[in-house]
């Protein structure tokens, strides 16, 4: 079999062999023996390994990998679908293990944490999701959201809050319990052979793509390859090809449909708030700054349904994933690539402008007294990220434009893009240092006079520490990145 990026289809379908039953039983016993359920994450997670391991090798523990995936596409599904009763699982354990990192280390912990998620605004579902299912740090939730991580820390507190009182609304509510007593939780023999040819055949199409061929060498080829087929018969075997790439891609189009109809929801709930806030900010009962969160939170919904829908676009052209790198090719001449980080753009150029109304809001408040200094930090920290977040996303537009007209190798592409990824979290955590620095001198002053306490002063210290060691992991990926630069 042809040799892939990062690896052969020898050593994949080989990894599929070895792997394909703790796969399965992991998921079948973390959907209560579900085999309709168990079989389709499986094959996705499956699919999903294909497309990330041909670009970039298979990892160092595949079947952590492939653990990782299913468990969070079983998050996925169950945030859409009731899950099913606890067993012997209660809601207070079950949320004393996401206190712990133990969120999905049962199938009833899954269920009940997947339901009471459900039940919970977007964003906090979101940023539960992040720390506690992605495994994310705390600075790249901070990054992604374009807040400081004492923000996030304050949302992650009321997100936890909130998920166990619908935690609790579980357990008071689950009738009987579900059944985890299925067995064997093993994929039947017809399963296993045809996620095996699904598979082949996924490898062999991204082998073709990867293909460059052009002109008159590339009418050629398929010339040789018609005559060929109809010489022995393979006529046949390319119908059934396109087929398969048919059924592919509906499938694909299904699940992002899936996305797309819970985007829809997520959005109108957004415009809901939306304007009941700005009727609250009209009667005078609620501040500018409710309204500006509600608004872009709206934005934010309306970017993620944008994306959606260009995905779907781009699987109905190609009958296979969306691709986001930014060496991926062309798709005709639409550049699907170049669209996504238009919304990015646009979705950082909304938040730079309700960032820095919230800055002058803030700055006008302190003006006249009603807030004190300390209370322009924060507002100052968002209005930094939210330009650097733009400011990513421009460059990150250019360097897709040379690529596209030849002026960069696809390798330099990556180590530019990463460049550029790496000196905007420079710019982000020696920011962030700064105004933790500021609130530790703020807060020590505040000890002075009895508005604050020895232990803020000293959690603001510590903060001023992660910082700092946050910095210099960031410094130093960089000098790596420069230095192969040179």
């Amino acid at each position: 079999m042809a040799a892939i990026k990062g690896g052969t289809e020898e050593q994949i379908l080989a990894t599929y062999r070895e792997t394909i039953g703790a796969l399965y039983g992991y998921v079948s016993r973390n959907c209560g023996g579900d085999r309709t359920l168990a079989e389709d994450v499986t094959q996705e997670t499956w699919l999903r390994a294909v497309r990330e391991w041909r670009r970039n090798g298979l990892p160092a523990r595949p079947i952590a990998w492939l653990t990782t995936v299913a468990r969070n596409l079983l998050v996925s599904y169950y945030r859409r679908k009731r899950p099913a009763s606890l067993d012997s699982d209660s809601a207070g354990e079950v949320l004393a293990a996401l206190d712990e990192g133990r969120a999905a280390s049962s199938s009833a912990r899954t269920a009940v944490v997947c339901h009471a998620l459900a039940r919970l605004p977007a964003d906090q579902a979101e940023l539960l999701e992040d720390f506690h299912f992605e495994d994310r740090r705390m600075s790249q939730i901070a990054e992604k959201l374009g807040l400081s991580e004492r923000a996030v820390e304050g949302r992650l507190r009321r997100a936890r809050q909130k998920l166990r009182r619908a935690g609790s609304h579980h357990e008071d509510t689950r009738s009987q319990p579900m059944n985890p007593s299925v067995e064997p939780h093993e994929p039947t023999a017809e399963f296993r052979a045809h996620l095996e040819w699904q598979i082949e055949t996924a490898l062999r199409r991204e082998t073709r793509l990867a293909a460059p061929v052009t002109g008159r060498a590339h009418r050629l080829g398929v010339a040789l390859i018609v005559l060929a087929a109809l010489a022995t018969g393979g006529v046949a075997g390319m119908a059934s090809g396109r087929v398969q790439d048919a059924r592919q891609r509906d499938q694909l189009v299904e699940a992002a449909r899936s996305e797309e109809s819970l985007a829809r929801v997520r959005l109108d709930l957004a415009r809901t708030e939306y304007q009941e806030a700005q009727r609250r900010f009209e009667t005078g009962t609620t501040g500018r700054e409710s309204l500006l969160a509600a608004e872009r939170q709206m934005r934010n919904m309306e970017g993620s349904l944008a994306r959606i829908q260009l995905d779907i676009e781009e699987i109905r052209a190609t009958s296979a994933a969306p691709r986001n790198e930014l060496q991926a090719p062309l798709v005709g001449r639409r550049d699907f690539v170049r669209e996504r980080l238009r919304l990015e753009l646009e979705s950082s150029q909304h938040a730079l402008v309700a960032a820095e109304q919230a800055l002058q809001q803030a700055q006008s408040r302190l003006d006249v007294g009603v807030v004190p200094p300390m209370a322009l930090l924060q507002p100052q920290s968002d209005f930094a990220q939210a330009r650097a977040r733009m400011q990513l996303a421009t460059g990150l537009i250019d360097l897709r434009d040379r690529f596209v007209r030849g002026e960069i190798k696809a390798e330099a592409l990556a180590a530019a893009a990463r460049r550029m990824e790496v000196t905007s979290q420079q710019q982000r955590a020696q920011r962030e240092l700064e105004l933790a620095q500021l609130r530790v001198e703020e807060l020590r002053s505040q000890v002075e006079i009895g508005r604050a306490g020895p232990l803020d002063v000293k959690r603001s210290e510590v903060t001023v520490l992660e910082l700092q060691l946050e910095l210099k992991r960031i410094q130093q990926e960089l000098e790596a990145l420069n230095a192969v630069k040179r």
